[in-house]
């Protein structure tokens, strides 16, 4: 048998190790308290599985073993859905049904494809040729695409729900992931048209290089990335269920009027001045609510509707007007600015400078020459 040895199969072969080995990373790593990577770990080793064909053909097996034709391709599919499964399991709403619903298709398509092993090779050359085979593919990428844009959707709510609980949200928002699946919807593109035409050399490596690069991005986040677990737990469990603080059941059935929230927030005020709280970085919603002995969900909507922020955004706000007092007695305080950025309560110095430009229009460093002049 003569073998095709080409920098194309080569570059799909380190892509294929290095998702067999990222995949069982991820695997393991799932085992840690604070991390769910089972299904990012299926989903790198189902995206590695994908350069086995390429590997095969450009080292021309499938030439001379015809038999290997028609192996199981799952990945439109399946892909989708295993990363959308990985974000839920990880995000704010981690409490709430698993959409394994989506599995189902991929599924049922494997088990049409496995039969498809055992079958003679006429038949499997004329299913390779067969229109409605094709269009499989088609409508995998269709359903692959669907799902990408629930997985959107829900990153959207995910990242509401983080800033209305959360004063620190970096690490919790799943940017990352977003720009993923953005990206995702590119290679789908690509996928289209390696499947529908042969393409250059120079496209195809190209082609494999992004899914080697892609590979890797996914997994480094993905191991580094930790579970966001909600402060606001609404179950019969909850620290608030067994107090004369209101449960979830009596929140749903409060209806507040606009008097009461704005008294709401004249409270959260007060406590925010006299306190000073908002320098915590790790400050919650839920840590309010203990202090004023109030259910979080009725702090938020107060913040919501009378302020018209998020917990995140009205907590920053405090935290900008105290590093304002801070740049301006800078001399006296002997702080740098990111030390500043720190001691009210931000997380880094990018969080800081965000969103001090945000309530003031300007940058620290422009905010103390604007104050000398």
């Amino acid at each position: 048998m003569e073998i095709n040895y080409n920098i194309n199969s080569l570059i799909d072969i380190i892509g294929l190790i290095q998702g067999l080995v990222l995949g069982s990373i991820l695997l393991f790593v799932n085992k840690k308290k604070k991390k769910s990577t089972i299904f990012l770990g299926l989903f790198i080793l189902v995206f590695s599985y994908g350069f086995l064909p390429y590997i095969l053909k450009d080292l021309n097996f499938t030439k001379n073993y015809p038999h290997l034709l028609l192996l199981p391709r799952i990945s439109e599919w399946i892909l989708s859905p295993l990363f959308y499964i990985y974000i839920h399991k990880i995000s704010i709403f981690s409490n709430k049904k698993t959409p394994y619903w989506t599995l189902y298709p991929g599924l049922f398509f494997l088990l049409f494809q496995v039969s498809f092993i055992v079958t003679p090779l006429r038949l499997k050359l004329w299913v390779i040729d067969a229109t409605w085979y094709k269009s499989l593919f088609l409508i995998g990428l269709l359903y692959s695409i669907i799902i990408l844009i629930y997985a959107i959707i829900f990153i959207k709510k995910h990242i509401v729900e983080v800033k209305n609980q959360f004063s620190k949200v970096e690490y919790k928002l799943l940017l990352w992931a977003r720009r993923f699946i953005y990206f995702g919807f590119g290679l789908i593109a690509l996928h289209i048209f390696v499947f529908y035409s042969e393409g250059s050399d120079y496209f195809q490596i190209f082609f494999s290089l992004i899914n080697v690069v892609m590979v890797y991005w996914i997994s480094i986040h993905g191991i580094l990335q930790y579970n966001i677990k909600p402060v606001i737990v609404e179950s019969e469990n909850s620290k608030f269920s067994d107090t004369n603080i209101f449960n979830k059941k009596e929140i749903d059935n409060v209806k507040d009027s606009d008097q009461d929230l704005k008294a709401l927030v004249n409270s959260i005020n007060e406590y925010m001045n006299t306190s000073e709280v908002f320098m915590h970085q790790e400050l919650s919603i839920v840590d309010l609510a203990d202090a004023l002995k109030v259910h979080p969900r009725r702090i938020s909507s107060a913040i919501n509707k009378i302020c018209n922020q998020n917990f995140n955004s009205y907590v920053n706000e405090y935290r900008i007007k105290k590093a304002e007092t801070l740049l301006n007695q800078e001399g006296k305080q002997k702080l740098s600015i990111e030390g500043i950025g720190l001691a009210v309560g931000f997380h880094s110095k990018s969080a800081f400078y965000s969103a001090f430009k945000k309530f003031t229009g300007t940058t620290p460093s422009n905010y103390i020459k604007l104050t000398e002049i």
